[in-house]
């Protein structure tokens, strides 16, 4: 891996999400492993320079895995900044090439999860979940050639992740099973997706106990209030400028974005 690359390749596309223009990274920027998509990404994060948040989790279900080529779930990073408190209002300069209304269980860490060498326990993963949230996450890109460029570029690319839209907290989430609890979501009041918890590696905890495995084998704890957006529910849905989009989660409450 060399470090000009990365910090090439990184300076591209931190450029492309400040002046909101997406960018064609030449041969020489693309990543070619993970390894790599991931060092960009986190050199990106340090170009930005913003309060984190937490993490996404991309091409957590089949859905998605398979609409972007990908044989394995991803990780971005949340920017403080971009979190949304429903009903939110984006604006079309908050974005560079699309608005991907993806609909998420959003969970909040009540307490540090440490780094270990040995597995984390369910158990003890769960226990450390303080708080859910229903959620949209609103996926884009900076990549001008964003449907060919392939999912290692697009991993470099913080995994799609922008902006989040949370709706009510809920603090008795271990109530509800997740695996089972349905979601759905409405662009301009029309149906256009349907999904559950279990779309999301079969429960979102499972999402969750995955991205602290991630964490774990790269010696990082995961921070005592941390978001985990935990992946689709409902595939990829684009919304355009105007758009009203409406998640709804049953008794757990719902999101809206007008765009």
């Amino acid at each position: 891996m060399t470090p000009d690359f990365i910090d090439q390749s990184a300076r591209l596309l931190h450029q492309a999400r400040m002046t909101r223009t997406a960018v064609h990274l030449p041969a020489r920027c693309r990543p070619t492993s993970m390894d790599e998509s991931y060092a960009i990404q986190s050199r990106v994060t340090e170009l930005m320079g913003l309060p984190l948040a937490g993490w996404k989790i991309g091409a957590a279900s089949k859905t998605v895995a398979k609409a972007e080529g990908a044989d394995t779930a991803v990780s971005g990073r949340l920017f403080t900044p971009n979190i949304h408190h429903t009903p939110a209002s984006l604006g079309i300069d908050m974005f560079t090439s699309f608005r991907n209304c993806e609909v998420e269980f959003v969970l909040r860490t009540g307490r540090v999860i440490p780094a270990s060498t040995s597995a984390h326990s369910r158990e003890s993963i769960r226990d450390a979940v303080d708080m859910l949230f229903p959620a949209i996450e609103i996926g884009d890109s900076r990549l001008s050639d964003r449907a060919t460029a392939g999912f290692l570029a697009v991993c470099a690319d913080n995994a799609g992740g922008t902006h989040l839209v949370l709706g009510e907290g809920i603090k008795e989430w271990r109530q509800c099973d997740l695996a089972l609890q349905e979601v759905s979501l409405q662009l301009n009041g029309d149906l256009v997706a349907r999904g559950s918890g279990a779309d999301v590696m079969g429960n979102p905890l499972n999402a969750l106990e995955w991205l602290v495995k991630q964490q774990s084998e790269l010696g990082r704890d995961i921070p005592s209030g941390s978001l985990i957006a935990t992946g689709s529910c409902t595939g990829i849905n684009m919304a355009a400028v105007h758009d009203w989009a409406v998640a709804d989660f049953g008794e757990l409450g719902s999101v809206e974005i007008r765009f």
